[in-house]
């Protein structure tokens, strides 16, 4: 648990994060037990952090010998299933983006100060859905540009929020970007996103002189590393699992935070 910077209406003046990590890593490597290592920073979908699909992920990147914490971002102590209640509590993050960035932050702080292995100095995020869009702020808000090497959204809201428009940013920052490097993994057939919104995402991120790879895929919907997402609501509501697609982004994201975080080709 640590302090949550930002109040806003269903949100707990605490935040609650999770931090996963192991002293064997899948590999064989061995760590010792107060061993630095690099940090992966998980951030969630729409429900919050504590759904069995980001324990998942914070179980994989452990295994891979990365600290993985799971920031959150609503201060909920729980996951939010109620979809109403759920919509309450991130409108304010659309709204005020400023608070996205303060609320990440919070947990970069608290995993710097509270896991004695964690080395936020070599440190990537990646994110799912509504996680996606913390981390396209994330990177770029250059916050972190020092030390955060890679950012990661997967499905996740593109748009080209007025915080971000190139013109608010010093002549000296445009084009001068050299961190993070900025991947995105989309499907052309995601409904959430409308045209106009892509198209100011592209020009900001353009604009910015960011480092970023779009990758896109045909026929591919929302959600599509969620391997629950295959009812025929979910498809009709523009959501569905493709294992293909989810294995390869997830096989490449490995290979990222190998040459990223740990400098291995």
């Amino acid at each position: 648990e640590y302090k949550n910077p930002r109040s806003s209406p269903g949100a707990a003046p605490t935040l609650y994060g999770r931090a996963v990590w192991t002293d064997t890593a899948a590999d064989g490597r061995l760590f010792a037990p107060q061993e630095k290592r690099p940090v992966v920073f998980v951030v969630h979908a729409a429900v919050g952090q504590q759904e069995d699909f980001i324990s998942w992920r914070l179980r994989s990147l452990a295994a891979l010998g990365y600290v993985a914490f799971a920031v959150d971002m609503f201060g909920s102590d729980r996951a939010i299933w109620d979809s109403h209640k759920c919509k309450d509590i991130r409108m304010p993050l659309y709204e005020d983006r400023s608070m996205v960035i303060d609320r990440f932050l919070a947990g970069v702080n608290a995993a710097a100060t509270r896991v004695p292995v964690a080395d936020v100095s070599r440190c990537a995020i990646i994110g799912f859905c509504f996680g996606g869009m913390v981390v396209l702020d994330v990177a770029r808000s250059l916050k972190l540009h020092d030390d955060l090497q890679l950012a990661i959204s997967f499905h996740g809201i593109l748009d080209g929020p007025k915080l971000y428009d190139p013109e608010k940013r010093p002549p000296t920052e445009i084009g001068h970007i050299t961190r993070p490097k900025v991947m995105i993994y989309h499907g052309k057939a995601d409904p959430f996103i409308p045209r106009e919104n892509y198209d100011a995402f592209v020009t900001q991120m353009n604009g910015l002189g960011i480092d970023y790879t779009l990758r896109e895929f045909d026929g591919v919907g929302h959600a599509f590393t969620r391997p629950e997402k295959i009812t025929p609501s979910d498809i009709r509501g523009g959501f569905g699992y493709d294992a293909r697609v989810a294995e390869e982004t997830w096989e490449e994201t490995k290979s990222l935070l190998q040459k990223y975080l740990l400098g291995l080709r």
